[in-house]
């Protein structure tokens, strides 16, 4: 009852639209094989461990081929309360046009407070390692967030979110930091 096995099997293709950049297009996979064990009725965590591996079209841009983690943790300590940890890999689009690809590793970390029956506070914390493939070039970003989130009805709530990102792009990348701020209108049909 309180093990779990689990296998994920990913596949993705990644198109640009702009005919010049035809030669960056790519797909590929993802393999994960792991566990998922609930220790206690407060406490559960999931991992998992494979392979990924990205091919471009074009063969000047080697493969990218890479360990692949999964993992998720949740820990409730009181009834409203509940923490979250959590690290994945992931392939995305670039916007560059001499990059075919980024490899995005993040963790994360996040807590919740439901203060009342409609009222719940949150923070998150992430940071961010993006590989940009075929260059040498490595972005670190750190981003901390708060937010709060009111439900006015059981299907209307409103959330106010602020927010804070630093990032260090090395020699060749892009380096910044600032604040965000967004006001949200949820619907729930």
């Amino acid at each position: 009852e309180r093990l779990q096995v689990f296998t994920q099997i990913g596949a993705n293709g990644l198109s640009y639209r702009d005919p010049l950049a035809k030669q960056r297009n790519s797909s590929g996979y993802a393999l994960l094989g792991g566990v998922g064990y609930e220790a206690t009725s407060l406490i559960d965590v999931e991992a998992g461990f494979g392979y990924i591996r990205q091919n471009f079209e074009n063969a000047a841009f080697k493969p990218l081929k890479a360990f692949n983690f999964h993992f998720v943790g949740r820990w409730t300590p009181k009834p409203r309360w509940l923490l979250t940890a959590g690290a994945e890999r992931t392939v995305d689009g670039s916007p560059r046009s001499d990059v075919p690809a980024i490899f995005r590793t993040t963790y994360q970390l996040a807590a919740q407070r439901a203060m009342t029956d409609r009222l719940m506070l949150s923070g998150a914390a992430a940071y961010v390692r993006e590989d940009y493939q075929a260059i040498s070039r490595v972005d670190r970003r750190f981003e901390g967030s708060v937010s709060v989130q009111y439900r006015l009805t059981p299907n209307v709530g409103v959330l106010a979110k602020a927010g804070y990102r630093r990032q260090d792009g090395g020699l060749m990348g892009r380096s910044y930091e600032g604040v965000t701020g967004s006001l949200a209108l949820r619907l729930v049909l």
